[in-house]
């Protein structure tokens, strides 16, 4: 069975901080060949929900969940879990659902909605995979943190884009067999290959540029 390119954390310009449309991050995913896709924009699953229906791949419909504790993403939602729960209650509300809990860019101490390194530990059972590869920090050793607790945990492994522009589409990922629901996903994971590339720090600098002039910009 052939391999599936799989992106695992990307916005829309639904986010406050992205740029890219959902009809450019189709075309983007066409042309690269990714076979799968997860829409994670901040508290919010309306891009992802109209992006599962205009794409011709399959779409996971995603949130990047802003919890009391710092970001958390839920993959296979149905319905928007809303920001400032405890991150108890975010994962929970996400298991409800039958999705799958991950933790991105759990490690970077430069991110304003890090998850908090205290509770770090004591969550690690209710995560179902660790974004040990985030191709927008800017230290690597933010990564390889994150990797390392990934190994001594025995957690599953995930690498993402943290796609904000067009330029970022396909920058990491990973190459797993093809899956359609939230438990193939996460068997499949465990077999998975992780593609890793960093993306420039200036893609940063986009990204405040929306958030401070979003007309700039066409949503």
């Amino acid at each position: 069975m052939d391999s599936w390119r799989v992106e695992l954390h990307c916005h829309t310009n639904a986010s406050p901080c992205a740029t890219i449309s959902r009809p450019n991050l189709i075309a983007q995913a066409q042309r690269l060949g990714i076979k799968a896709m997860a829409i994670t924009d901040h508290d919010s699953i309306d891009g992802a929900l109209r992006m599962q229906e205009e794409a011709p791949f399959f779409v996971i419909v995603g949130e990047e969940v802003t919890s009391a504790d710092g970001d958390i993403i839920g993959y296979f939602l149905s319905e928007r879990i809303p920001p400032g729960l405890s991150a108890e209650e975010t994962m929970d509300r996400i298991h409800t659902q039958g999705g799958v809990v991950s933790l991105p860019h759990p490690c970077d101490t430069l991110r304003k909605h890090r998850f908090n390194p205290e509770k770090l530990i004591p969550m690690l059972e209710r995560i179902d995979c660790f974004e040990v590869w985030n191709a927008r920090n800017v230290f690597r050793s933010s990564n390889d943190r994150a990797d390392a607790i990934a190994d001594q945990h025995h957690l599953r492994k995930i690498s993402a884009s943290d796609t904000h522009t067009g330029f970022e589409v396909g920058r990491s990922g990973v190459e797993m067999t093809p899956f359609q629901t939230p438990q193939e996903f996460l068997q499949h994971l465990e077999s998975a290959t992780l593609i890793r590339e960093k993306s420039p720090t200036w893609v940063h600098g986009i990204t405040k540029i929306k958030k401070t002039f979003p007309s700039f910009f066409s949503v």
